[in-house]
């Protein structure tokens, strides 16, 4: 006759996962905003980093809307503005880059890649350095200064040129930091040696 086995031990099934592993998403189903704009745990840098986004747009605009304004009023009754002016080429110019770092800026809001991050800080630093030249120039020019105009007996500088020039310097310092909040996902984690690298965004495409 047969006899069962003695002293062996029946196989055990594993116990089961307590999360399964399809309810863990994974890097290619988080949304890109959420890794490129809130990859911090703390909810301050995450808004700081999109106010800082939000306002080179805004700034760019601003700057934009100071051409319209008078560069400088003369003896209290005439004003100028590039547009008005013999400026109308600087004018323009002024023009269109205020337009493309604006949309930029509008574009990396509505979609937020790390490629158009990175070109909005690259397109509002080239904005504010234009606005900084453009605007002291003339108000170093008309200060104190009267123009070679017929019955002019004075001039001042206009707001337009002071808001070009502060809007300017505000810009500056804005992309910088925007930039250097972009470029520092790039740099490796100190405890592990490896180099964080932004997940794709929706659709598979990386940015």
């Amino acid at each position: 006759h047969s006899a069962g086995p003695i002293g062996g031990s029946t196989a055990r099934p594993s116990p089961e996962p307590l999360i399964p592993a399809s309810a863990v998403p994974s890097a290619m189903e988080q949304p890109a905003d959420a890794t490129l704009l809130a990859r911090a745990d703390d909810g301050t840098a995450a808004l700081w980093r999109r106010l800082l986004l939000y306002a080179v747009p805004l700034l760019t605009v601003l700057c934009l809307v100071s051409t319209f304004l008078p560069i400088v009023t003369i003896t209290g009754t005439w004003s100028f503005n590039y547009w008005n002016g013999d400026g109308l080429q600087e004018a323009l110019m002024l023009l269109a880059v205020f337009v493309i770092a604006t949309g930029i800026g509008l574009a990396a809001i509505i979609t937020p890649g790390r490629s158009r991050l990175i070109l909005t800080g690259i397109a509002g630093a080239a904005s504010a350095l234009l606005a900084i030249s453009d605007g002291f120039r003339n108000i170093i020019r008309f200060s104190g200064s009267v123009p070679d105009i017929q019955d002019a007996t004075g001039a001042s500088v206009g707001a337009g040129a002071i808001l070009l020039a502060i809007c300017g310097v505000v810009l500056l310092l804005i992309s910088v930091l925007h930039l250097a909040f972009t470029m520092r996902e790039e740099k490796p984690d100190t405890r592990t040696g490896l180099v964080t690298q932004p997940s794709p965004a929706p659709g598979g495409y990386e940015e």
